[in-house]
């Protein structure tokens, strides 16, 4: 795989894409989601509209739209954070947008060279601690523990995960879940969508599946009983191989899910293009 190709044709395939995505989003419409990175969500429920972990990957993606940025996105009410790794957090999208009124909703941990970029370029934030709630444009958001570390404690960051209460539904945004010993918070037990990592051991994406990590993550996710599952967090070309996550390992896990929770509905989302909740 010539990854250096792959993220260019990606990048050039998303900045022809973004200006209707944009629109789709903008529109008045049923409640909906579109992924604008691996990882990066862009929402709309109830007409209000937010993000998750927004960030363009790459350099050249965010240069390319650069110039519009600002104002395509004026409609964003709210983006949650889990953590700080750089396909979660951009600090210069974030700062691109800070003369709009989206309010960036930003973990305490936050590293202090970050939260002061943050407060010099007057981004509207609001910090949260595990255990917080909020309510924000018809949204109810708990503030919940994340599980981002493996190998017992030695790699990982500190991270939230979110449960978001819509009109509708609920969503479950448990981020990126490196210890699948770990259980879904109660609450987040029988969500209507939960929007699932792809990650099945360090390094080993290039490697044949491990039945051991397929067999904990479908664990793991069959223990929140969710309705809908988004397998995400894929393709993110800008990794080594060994880290690049496919389809291939999304279908696995959707077929082991499936195994154990006869009923749910998964679905892989498309980058740029609209997914109906």
């Amino acid at each position: 795989m010539n990854l250096e190709a792959c993220c260019r044709a990606y990048e050039a395939r998303f900045a022809q894409a973004w200006p209707r995505l944009i629109r789709e989003w903008q529109a008045e419409g049923a409640d909906a989601f579109w992924l604008i990175s691996h990882a990066s969500y862009l929402f709309r429920t109830a007409n209000v509209r937010w993000g998750v972990d927004l960030t363009l990957r790459t350099g050249a993606m965010l240069e390319e739209i650069a110039p519009r940025c600002a104002a395509d996105l004026a409609p964003l009410s709210f983006v949650l954070t889990t953590h700080f790794h750089g396909d979660h957090f951009s600090p210069r999208l974030c700062e691109q947008l800070a003369g709009n009124d989206t309010r960036w909703i930003l973990p305490d941990f936050m590293p202090p060279e970050l939260r002061e970029k943050a407060l010099q370029a007057g981004v509207r934030t609001q910090f949260v601690r595990v255990g917080e709630t909020l309510s924000l444009d018809g949204c109810r958001i708990c503030v919940l523990s994340g599980h981002h570390y493996d190998d017992g404690g030695e790699h990982g960051v500190p991270a939230c995960a979110y449960a978001v209460q819509t009109q509708e539904r609920l969503l479950f945004f448990p981020g990126d879940v490196r210890d699948y010993r770990a259980r879904p918070q109660p609450d987040c037990v029988g969500a209507d969508a939960l929007f699932a990592h792809v990650w099945l051991g360090r390094s080993r994406a290039a490697l044949p599946l491990s039945e051991t990590f397929l067999e904990n993550y479908c664990d793991y996710l069959a223990k929140a009983q969710a309705k809908d599952v988004y397998f995400t967090h894929l393709n993110d070309y800008s990794r080594k191989p060994e880290e690049v996550w496919t389809q291939r390992h999304a279908m696995a896990a959707a077929r082991g899910l499936r195994a154990r929770q006869p009923g749910v509905r998964t679905a892989i989302p498309v980058i740029g293009r609209e997914q109906r909740l």
